[in-house]
């Protein structure tokens, strides 16, 4: 009987971490020219992308575990109409909207800057978040 309960329980934790393994391989990241429409030089920064371009966040919160990711799992999600979902997350969790260029980007984009850790996230990905989870273009990644 109890030798049954630790199969079982093995078997979950091979479960949940196989899961988490998998998530993560969704991120790659890679240095790429960054140019923020408030600075006339480009600047290389490592980027992990969740399977798109558009939705991305700096490397040094590429585990997840940086400042403002343990805020937002604590932030409470309300929208107003008047502005853009990730506009207003990002205000609450006192970072910066900024538009920026990206390498192999042919447009610019918008992401949220966080000036005690310089780490950063774009809108899409922030606006992905459904208070668990970033659901990004495709499959979840789960925190």
């Amino acid at each position: 009987m109890a030798q049954r309960r630790l199969i079982k329980l093995a078997l979950g934790l091979i479960f949940v971490m196989s899961s988490a393994l998998a998530a993560e391989s969704d991120l790659s990241c890679k240095v790429l020219l960054v140019k923020s429409q408030n600075l006339k030089a480009s600047q290389e920064v490592k980027i992990c992308t969740l399977r798109e371009e558009t939705y991305f966040i700096s490397a040094n919160c590429q585990d997840l575990s940086c400042r403002f990711m343990k805020e937002l799992k604590g932030l409470k999600l309300s929208h107003s109409p008047d502005e853009r979902p990730g506009m207003e997350i990002c205000k609450n969790l006192k970072g910066t909207v900024e538009e920026v260029t990206v390498e192999k980007i042919s447009y610019s984009v918008l992401r949220c800057v966080f000036a005690k850790d310089k780490s950063f996230i774009s809108l899409n990905l922030l606006e992905s978040w459904d208070g668990k989870t970033f659901k990004g273009p495709s499959t979840p990644i789960d925190l």
